[in-house]
């Protein structure tokens, strides 16, 4: 049981940082979008 849950938080975790990284690509992008235009 407490394996699976590890398991659980560190998917979590994964996601979280997934999230991050987009967020982050998004705003540089829309920023270089903004430079271009």
């Amino acid at each position: 049981m407490s394996e699976l849950l590890i398991i659980l938080m560190t998917i979590m975790m994964m996601s979280v940082k997934i999230v991050a990284m987009m967020m982050k690509t998004v705003k540089w992008f829309t920023k270089y979008q903004q430079v271009t235009i």
